[in-house]
Formats: C-alpha cells, sequence, structure tokens
C-alpha cells in the first residue's frame, strides 16, 4: 500500500497537479482580492455534453492547469444546482467568465473552447487587466 500511494505521489510531481477548483464565489473573491489575481467563473450544466467536454479536455490540459494555478482563482459552479449571482447567470452553457476581484465581468467566453484557444484568449486579456 505504501509503495503504491508513493507512486501515485511521484507520478502527481512529474506529471503536474490538479487544477485548484473553488466552489464557492465570495470566498474564491475574497482569495483573490488577498493574492492580488484575477477570478476565472466557470458556470457549466449537469447535462451539457459540450461542458463535459471542457472539463475533460481543457481543465485536465497541463498548460492550461499551470497558466490557472499560477495566476488566477478558479471557480467552478453548476447552472442547476449553485447559487450564482444574478448578474452571472449565463444564457448559454459553458460559459467562462474573467471577472475582477469585486465579481464584476472583465470578460465572457461563451462555448466549448479548446486548451490551444483557451490559453490564447487569455493571453490576448492580460493586458487588460
Amino acid at each position: 500500500m505504501k509503495m503504491l500511494l508513493s507512486l501515485a505521489f511521484l507520478g502527481s510531481l512529474l506529471f503536474g497537479s490538479d487544477l485548484k477548483i473553488n466552489y464557492d464565489l465570495d470566498i474564491a473573491s475574497a482569495k483573490a482580492k488577498s493574492e492580488n489575481k484575477t477570478l476565472i467563473f466557470y458556470v457549466y450544466s449537469t447535462n451539457c455534453p459540450w461542458c463535459k467536454k471542457m472539463d475533460k479536455e481543457t481543465y485536465k490540459n497541463k498548460d492550461v492547469i499551470k497558466e490557472l494555478n499560477s495566476n488566477y482563482i478558479f471557480v467552478k459552479l453548476n447552472k442547476d444546482k449553485d447559487d450564482i449571482p444574478e448578474h452571472l447567470i449565463p444564457r448559454f452553457v459553458p460559459t467562462t467568465y474573467i471577472l475582477d476581484s469585486n465579481q464584476e465581468e472583465i470578460f465572457a467566453m461563451y462555448g466549448y473552447k479548446d486548451s490551444n484557444e483557451f490559453l490564447r484568449v487569455l493571453e490576448d486579456l492580460k493586458s487588460d487587466f
């Protein structure tokens, strides 16, 4: 058992870590303020195939994980179940908002984005915040 845990730990070091996900927008906003970071607020729906694809591919990509964990506070909420501020309830999912620490929208990405497009958008927007 110890050997298996050791191998799992070594694997996580070699292949990167998981995306740090927050499930409370208010707590994440406070964290963003204290760390002087921008929020990435991802809204999905339970039965959305494009949301599942984005979870499975984009948010599992090692370059996306590295960028988000290093430079942003990532929040993930389910449109069907979670309490989302009215001004941030999207008409379509998936929607990925870029917010300041006061939960004000800087930019919104609508629909599925593959990892390359997602990273390109973040890079293009860095000068805006």
